[in-house]
């Protein structure tokens, strides 16, 4: 008989033991993550709003008639929210007479959205929209605006500022960029 010589190779075992272990190391790891994420989100949120409020403020007659404003406010600006939603695309057409406008694409399932909640809410609140307005269009209520040729929104939130005089309309794709247009539009109403 002919003897055949077999490779040594190495065999690794895995036992239940070890694999929950490196399991829960993964979960602490991605917990962990999150939690900065979280955390460096929301100090980013926080310093946008204090800015905006801030740049409100400094624009507003007395900070003690912005603080009474802004408490009898609040409650007006869930109002102007629901008398400026729109739902289809007529609805567009009637408002571009009047002058320039926005018009806000969100979710109410979007986390960006709420970011830039907060912001419209204190251009709202500021009173702020008597200059621009701003109108609603929800992806649970709006849904045929957000296909409409003029807009074709990717991506929540999104606004859109229409300016009569060029008969055009410019987009801003993210909290981000709809804060910086909101600041400019404080900035210029002095």
């Amino acid at each position: 008989m002919e003897k055949k010589e077999i490779e040594e190779t190495e065999v690794i075992t895995i036992n239940k033991k070890s694999l929950k272990t490196a399991g829960k190391i993964v979960f602490c790891i991605y917990v962990l993550i999150f939690s900065v994420f979280m955390i460096v989100t929301q100090s980013i949120q926080t310093t946008r709003i204090n800015e905006l409020n801030n740049k409100f403020n400094s624009l507003a007659m007395g900070s003690n008639t912005v603080q009474a404003e802004t408490d009898t406010l609040q409650i007006s600006a869930m109002t102007y929210y629901k008398d400026y939603e729109l739902t289809n695309s007529s609805d567009i057409d009637q408002i571009g007479q009047n002058g320039d406008y926005m018009i806000y694409f969100h979710s109410d399932t979007c986390h960006y959205c709420l970011e830039a909640n907060v912001f419209l809410n204190q251009y709202i609140t500021l009173g702020y929209q008597n200059n621009v307005p701003i109108y609603f269009a929800t992806t649970e209520k709006a849904s045929a605006l957000f296909d409409d040729e003029r807009f074709k929104v990717e991506s929540t939130p999104t606004m859109f500022y229409y300016s009569k005089a060029d008969n055009s309309y410019t987009s801003y794709v993210g909290s981000e960029e709809i804060f910086t247009l909101l600041d400019e539009l404080v900035t210029n109403s002095k």
